[in-house]
């Protein structure tokens, strides 16, 4: 899985820093020429917010979605019930541990369709290039099924959907990051790996280099965007470090209660205590896989494995991302709540 974006000795830095928040986009120019065209008369740019609502009508969307999917031989994105979409939807945080693990109640329900919301879905699913969306959904779905040892029902289903370069201020923590914090901890805390990790060439050079991308990045005209990325693909590359160097230890989960019997915000539930981490499905590597493949795996929601298409085009309906998002939320309450 990891054949993608390592080298012999580890992960090829400079080729995941390039790929980050970056999917590619071959088709990006005919499918947006042929939805404009589809988009003529009732889907025409205006400002009303009548006109705003007509454009994010599910009808409109569905009629462009099988046209397109046609009309680009993408009838494979059609019609399977593991895929799924999602709106631009805040999805919240949950603060996942030991007292909060996944739960089926955290699926959605009410807002998956089997077809886009959006016609910058659309956009994103069709321009992308076929092979690498389906390595996407493979490396998303593997990293669910490794979460059986944690104790979770893995997911069943992968739900798509847009991620805004305006939305959410900052990531929504997932329950990968909580194993993040895990191996982080262990790190910092474990006498036996924390030098040995310190003095290592190869994660200096990892965190220099991610360092140094963080920083352009943030300070470049569409930074704060591909920063937010960056950052969290930051997070999640130095913890496949951390994970890969305990797993080639002794070390093991230790209990996660502090001295007073409360637990600890770590992700793994109390029975796990002593298990070792060499013992534990590495979770980030296919993870990993998406990331570097330009795509946001966000978070498991109860049972779907949620995944964002980074927005790095001009959306399609609207002048700008803020317009698509208000005409969106104004759809979802017409759809969800009419009263």
């Amino acid at each position: 899985m990891r054949d993608l974006l390592t080298t012999q000795t580890g992960i090829d830095v400079a080729a995941f820093i390039q790929r980050v928040m970056r999917p590619a986009q071959p088709r990006i120019k005919e499918v947006r020429e042929a939805l404009t065209a589809l988009l003529r008369g009732p889907a025409a740019r205006g400002k009303s917010a009548r006109e705003r609502l007509a454009r994010m009508r599910p009808a409109l969307v569905d009629g462009v979605w099988e046209s397109l999917t046609t009309r680009f031989d993408a009838e494979w994105l059609v019609g399977d019930p593991r895929r799924v979409f999602l709106p631009f939807y805040d999805l919240g945080s949950i603060q996942y541990g030991p007292v909060r693990p996944p739960r089926p109640s955290d699926t959605p329900t009410s807002r998956l369709r089997d077809a886009p919301w959006n016609l910058e879905t659309v956009l994103g699913m069709l321009a992308a290039d076929p092979e690498t969306l389906v390595t996407v959904e493979r490396a998303a779905m593997e990293a669910a099924s490794r979460v059986r040892a944690w104790g979770v029902t893995p997911p069943t289903r992968i739900a798509w959907t847009v991620m805004d370069p305006l939305g959410a201020k900052s990531p929504v923590p997932s329950l990968f990051e909580a194993w993040v914090a895990d191996a982080a901890w262990y790190v910092l805390n474990v006498p036996e790996t924390s030098e040995e990790i310190r003095l290592s060439r190869e994660f200096a050079s990892l965190a220099e280099d991610l360092y140094l991308q963080f920083e352009s990045a943030r300070r470049s005209s569409k930074g704060p965007f591909r920063a937010r990325g960056l950052a969290t693909a930051r997070n999640l590359m130095m913890a496949w470090f951390f994970w890969r160097s305990l797993a080639e230890t002794e070390v093991v989960l230790q209990s996660n209660l502090d001295v007073n019997g409360r637990p600890y915000e770590f992700g793994y539930p109390p029975r796990m205590a002593g298990v070792r981490f060499a013992d534990l499905p590495d979770v980030l590597d296919p993870l990993l896989v998406a990331w570097g493949l330009g795509y946001h795996p966000v978070d498991i929601r109860g049972d779907v494995m949620v995944i964002a298409i980074p927005a790095m085009f001009r959306p399609v309906t609207h002048a700008s991302w803020r317009s698509v998002r208000t005409a969106q939320s104004m759809s979802l309450r017409h759809l969800l709540d009419p009263a």
